[in-house]
């Protein structure tokens, strides 16, 4: 068991779990964790997610897209980092699958 910080923009889990803010944390077991991502939510372990050093005030104001569209660089930049560590977690997911 785990803590998770979704960086997406929406997922429901479908047993009443939905992440709908930007650094929202949920807990979830590792194994199901990686379920997720490799099926499309945008979710970073709590070391991942604190590596990136994102300002918490910028989390609190940008915690959905639309707020987000007016960011700062140093949000984004993060944001962006963030995105492309999913995208390894999901392509790795994916070739271990042989999908």
């Amino acid at each position: 068991m785990g803590t998770y910080y979704f960086v997406g923009s929406f997922a429901d889990f479908g047993n009443g779990t939905q992440l709908v803010s930007f650094g929202q944390t949920v807990q979830l077991e590792d194994q199901a964790a990686a379920e997720y991502v490799a099926h499309g939510v945008a979710l970073l372990t709590e070391a991942e997610f604190t590596e990136l050093e994102f300002d918490p005030a910028h989390i609190k104001k940008h915690s959905t897209i639309a707020l987000q569209e007016n960011a700062p660089e140093d949000f984004t930049a993060k944001r962006k980092r963030a995105w492309e560590i999913i995208h390894q977690k999901r392509t790795a997911a994916q070739a271990a699958k042989g999908e």
